[in-house]
């Protein structure tokens, strides 16, 4: 059975919306690809909008992306919903599927959390602009957003086995080039590991370039079983925004205790 994707993209050139160029930085074909990526449009089948019409799925994925996003809900590619999709991003989907929520990869874990508390963590490659020492600083002050409101820890190990493996990776099939996906992390189940693209100019103080601490942070949210946020403001919503000054939301701090308890001072 053909997928509602590949539907979508043949029924491109039959679009009742015209978007032109002056009105939305991207077109309509890397819109549904867009929405497919982040699972707005299921690439499984048409099993879950079998009823719907291509054009009534579009805008049901454009209207659910706009919800997502805080934008009013149009059902239209326009400008600001365009504007959106152009935005540095995480790479993980905003809206999983049920056979993504079901897979597991190395650890016998309890749904979407560690059973354990304490954790380690291996950094097996760094970023190219960073020297170790201060990319070492980064990640533990990441990882200690988190602890700080919880009861876990975070150790670094440079042998051996760990639950969660990070790398700076620019390599083939690893990089989508500079200011689109900043990096991609994998849920607990899935093993918790975190990839940044190298490709970017990591930093570790200011706005200039992509900050190390605010991108490392949300990634180890997603590795602590955390999904991708509605609240614009929020740590884990999907878009980068660098913030001054940063500190967790409520609703990063609600979601993270919800799965792990407060932190006993």
């Amino acid at each position: 059975m053909m997928s509602l994707a590949f539907l979508l993209r043949a029924s491109l050139a039959l679009a009742l919306y015209v978007i032109t160029a002056e009105a939305a930085p991207v077109s309509k074909t890397e819109a549904v690809s867009y929405l497919e990526q982040y699972g707005y449009i299921s690439s499984e089948g048409t099993n879950k909008s079998s009823s719907l019409t291509t054009r009534e799925a579009f805008i049901k994925a454009i209207s659910e992306f706009q919800e997502f996003s805080g934008l009013p809900i149009t059902g239209e590619l326009d400008r600001n919903t365009a504007e959106a999709m152009s935005l540095p991003r995480c790479g993980v989907k905003d809206k999983l599927s049920a056979t993504e929520r079901s897979r597991s990869k190395r650890y016998v874990l309890q749904g979407s959390r560690w059973r354990v508390k304490d954790l380690t963590y291996r950094v097996l490659k760094y970023p190219r602009n960073i020297h170790k020492s201060t990319a070492d600083a980064e990640i533990a002050k990441a990882f200690k957003v988190w602890a700080d409101q919880t009861g876990l820890t975070f150790t670094r190990k440079s042998t051996g086995r760990v639950h969660i493996e990070i790398r700076f990776d620019g390599g083939r099939g690893a990089s989508d080039g500079p200011g689109k996906i900043l990096a991609r992390a994998y849920f607990p189940q899935h093993g918790g590991d975190v990839t940044f693209d190298d490709a970017e100019w990591w930093t570790v103080s200011g706005n200039q370039g992509t900050n190390l601490l605010q991108v490392a942070a949300h990634e180890f949210g997603h590795s602590l079983g955390l999904e991708h946020s509605k609240v614009n403001a929020a740590l884990m919503a999907p878009f980068y925004r660098y913030k001054s000054p940063f500190r967790l939301h409520t609703d990063d701090i609600r979601g993270i205790q919800a799965l792990y308890g407060r932190r006993r001072f």
